[in-house]
């Protein structure tokens, strides 16, 4: 807050508001810009979908306990987690696999048996004997299911809303787009 002395001497304090494009207005049309990025990017992945599966692992550093993997079925994205209790030596990799009708239809069916408008979440637990090292192991692999058309209603939410801010009322300003108030 910016406080003025009045050129005469007197005491009174003057407050200037910020401008009327300030900071949070620039942050604010800067994310809606990404935000509408953000949705084009997903609807041209959710149309993908329907032709290519994708498997992306991200592996942690060597010896690592844990494991991260991106995974793409027709109209919807899938992020697993994959934890052990012995160290995961697999190296990252990215595998694009072409999709039939066969693939499309049985991904459908699988989706109206285990996922709610698309969303899902399964969990795998296992456990065994490692073959070279002879000891045992136990973990799990967690999948959360998240349909495309949720990522795209969600990312075009910002910018429809900052429009509809824009073109719903009159912009009230006062001289160059500040206002000085007296406190």
């Amino acid at each position: 807050m910016l406080r003025l002395r009045h050129i005469c001497g007197r005491a009174d304090d003057l407050i200037i508001a910020m401008p009327r494009n300030n900071l949070l207005s620039i942050l604010g049309k800067l994310a809606a810009v990404a935000s509408l990025l953000v949705a084009l990017g997903a609807s041209a992945l959710w149309l993908r979908t329907y032709f290519v599966k994708d498997d992306i692992l991200f592996a942690r550093p060597r010896g690592s306990y844990q494991s991260f993997a991106i995974k793409t079925y027709p109209g919807t994205i899938d992020l697993a987690v994959l934890r052990m209790t012995l160290p995961i030596w697999e190296q990252p990799y990215w595998t694009v696999t072409r999709i039939g009708s066969a693939d499309r239809q049985r991904s459908r069916k699988w989706d109206r048996e285990n996922t709610v408008l698309g969303f899902g979440y399964l969990q795998t637990h296992f456990s065994g004997q490692h073959f070279i090292m002879k000891s045992n192991y136990s973990g799990y692999w967690s999948e959360l299911y998240v349909p495309l058309w949720a990522v795209v209603v969600g990312a075009i939410a910002w910018p429809i809303i900052a429009i509809w801010r824009k073109f719903r009322r009159p912009h009230a300003t006062t001289g160059r787009g500040f206002e000085v108030r007296s406190s």
